[in-house]
């Protein structure tokens, strides 16, 4: 298991990864590129740092990520005990025909969120914000789900082929306009 980090070895604004940079267990420094994600709580009251650990991929995501325990730092932190070891979450690199599978997919991760409110909801914590997260990850792993079913009647499921959106479906990117000439 990891030690905690000492206050030395934390990332500081403007630090930068190299490509291929990572942070392994049993390593107290940090890969100079790797940053943090602050939406994962409200400030003052952290309790988990998230660190994204790699730089982006061709499809212009990131693979790699490392969730801390935050000690020492928030109004309501408190020690872990046992000390939490750094957990990293590896997503998938590449299309699976072509990469095979090597980690873990948006529609995993999502589907335990749904099942931990699911469970809240279910049990002596249920309330409206639970329900409206929990619709609301319903949703994305429904629009996942229509996006490989897309992508699988066009024959580019699995691969770093683009698919076509459903007619039906409406565009929520915007487009760029043709000007004319």
């Amino acid at each position: 298991m990891m030690d905690s980090l000492s206050p030395k070895d934390e990332l500081e604004p403007g630090d930068e990864l190299e490509p291929g940079d990572e942070l392994e267990l049993g390593r107290h420094e940090r890969p100079k590129e790797c940053r943090e994600l602050h939406d994962v709580s409200v400030p003052g009251l952290e309790t988990v740092a998230v660190l994204v650990d790699d730089a982006a991929g061709p499809g212009g995501a990131n693979h790699r990520y490392v969730i801390e325990a935050r000690i020492g730092s928030g109004i309501r932190c408190c020690p872990i005990v046992p000390p939490m070891a750094p957990l990293i979450v590896e997503f998938q690199r590449g299309p699976v025909q072509e990469a095979g599978i090597n980690g873990v997919t948006n529609e995993a991760l999502l589907a335990i969120v749904a099942d931990r409110l699911r469970g809240f909801q279910a049990g002596g914590y249920p309330c409206e914000e639970n329900a409206l997260a929990l619709h609301h990850v319903d949703m994305a792993l429904g629009a996942l789900h229509r996006r490989t079913l897309e992508r699988n009647a066009q024959g580019v499921e699995g691969t770093s082929h683009v698919h076509q959106p459903a007619p039906r479906a409406p565009r929520l990117i915007a487009q760029e306009e043709e000007s004319p000439a």
